[in-house]
C-alpha cells in the first residue's frame, strides 16, 4: 500500500490540495462510509449504524487532500440521508460521529477520489469534548461577524442550531451549536472550499450575549 494518498480537483495542472496532519485536535476529513461487506458500493449504499471501535469500513473520500497512510486520522461519519440531502434535520446533525482511522488498504483511486479500508479505534460524538476545557480559540465571533455581513443563516432545531456561512459559493463553514441546560456551545465546525472539506470537534460556550446576537433561544425547564 502506498504510504501517502494524493487526491486532486482535477483541474489542468492545479496541484492544491488539503494537507492533512494528525494532531491532538479532533478534526476530521469528510468522507462516506460503507459497510465492509456491501455488495452495493458502486450503488452508494451508505453505512446506516454508527461505526463501532474495532470494525472495518470501507470509506470514500472525495476532495483533494494529501493523507499520510501510515499515521491515523479522523474521518466523519454522518447517516445516509444528511450524506446525501445535507444537515437539514435534528437527527442528521445528531448522527455525527468523529471517527480514528487507521488504513488498512487502498481498495481504488483515481485522480479525484478514492476508496479504503480502515478500522476504527475510536468514536467521539458532538458532545464529546463538553466538560473538558473549553477551547482556546475563539470561533464565535467570526460566525457572528459573517451571519451579520449576510453571508451567513441559521437553522433552529430542538437541542441544536446550524449555522451556514457561504461566500458566494467559494468557501464557507458550518457550525453546529448544542443547547444544554440553559447553556450553548459550538461543538463542530465544518469548512470547506473547492480544496478542502474538513470537520473539527469544538468546545466553545456562548455568552447570553452572542447567543441573543445568534437567535439561540431555550425551551423552558421541566
Amino acid at each position: 500500500m502506498l504510504s501517502t494518498l494524493t487526491l486532486h480537483c482535477g483541474i489542468p495542472n492545479c496541484k492544491i490540495h488539503y494537507e492533512y496532519q494528525f494532531s491532538d485536535a479532533v478534526s476530521g476529513l469528510m468522507a462516506h462510509w460503507y459497510s465492509h461487506s456491501s455488495d452495493n458500493i458502486p450503488a452508494k449504499v451508505f453505512l446506516a449504524d454508527f461505526p463501532n471501535v474495532g470494525n472495518s469500513y470501507i470509506i470514500e473520500l472525495c476532495f483533494p487532500v494529501k493523507l499520510n497512510l501510515s499515521t491515523p486520522f479522523w474521518a466523519l461519519y454522518m447517516n445516509p440521508t444528511a450524506a446525501t440531502e445535507g444537515l437539514d434535520s435534528e437527527a442528521g446533525i445528531q448522527s455525527l460521529r468523529f471517527c480514528l482511522c487507521k488504513a488498512k488498504s487502498i481498495i481504488s483511486q483515481n485522480e479525484k477520489d478514492a476508496r479504503l479500508e480502515v478500522e476504527v479505534s475510536e468514536v467521539k460524538s458532538l458532545t464529546s469534548l463538553i466538560g473538558s476545557a473549553p477551547g482556546t480559540a475563539a470561533r464565535v465571533p467570526d460566525i457572528i461577524k459573517d451571519t451579520a455581513a449576510g453571508y451567513g443563516s441559521i437553522e433552529h432545531f430542538e437541542n441544536y442550531c446550524l449555522v451556514r456561512v457561504d461566500f458566494q459559493g467559494d468557501c464557507g463553514t458550518q457550525s453546529i451549536f448544542w443547547k444544554n441546560n440553559g447553556r450553548s456551545y459550538l461543538v463542530a465546525e465544518n469548512d470547506w472550499d473547492f480544496h478542502r472539506d474538513t470537520w473539527e470537534l469544538l468546545n466553545e460556550p456562548l455568552s447570553r450575549e452572542q447567543e441573543l446576537t445568534l437567535g439561540i433561544s431555550h425551551s423552558p425547564q421541566r
